[in-house]
């Protein structure tokens, strides 16, 4: 052993119940830290479940919306031909009168019963 003593030793026998309560706070805080950290975790993944729940939902109204479209610019496509196509029938062999109602019995069917009234089709039959 040397004579002169060593600065690190003689700090840590001086100040071992010190240094032994600072370990504990530091393990304390490390302990704390982590158990926050893998808490938040859990949050987080329920947080994330819940958007793409939410997101799919989103997508699947908006395919099912889209769908919807489609079949109503069809239908609205097949009623405008039907019209025409009667209008185009009866053009040349019945009277105007005849053609008219003719196109309000088409239009009436088809659910237009305000486009027919604006056309002077009269008010729609009681059933």
């Amino acid at each position: 052993m040397s004579l002169i003593p060593n600065p690190v030793s003689a700090f840590i026998s001086a100040n071992k119940p010190l240094l032994l309560y600072a370990g504990i706070i530091v393990a304390v805080i490390v302990l704390l830290t982590l158990a926050y950290c893998a808490g938040g975790g859990g949050v987080r993944a329920e947080d994330d479940r819940e958007t793409i729940k939410m997101q799919t939902q989103t997508i699947s109204a908006d395919g099912n919306a889209s769908d919807a479209r489609v079949a109503d610019t069809m239908k609205i496509k097949d009623q405008e031909q039907e019209l025409k196509d009667v209008a185009k029938s009866t053009a040349t062999s019945t009277s105007d009168d005849a053609r008219r109602a003719r196109l309000c019995v088409v239009m009436r069917q088809q659910g237009r019963n305000a486009t027919a009234d604006a056309s002077g089709c009269g008010p729609s039959p009681a059933r």
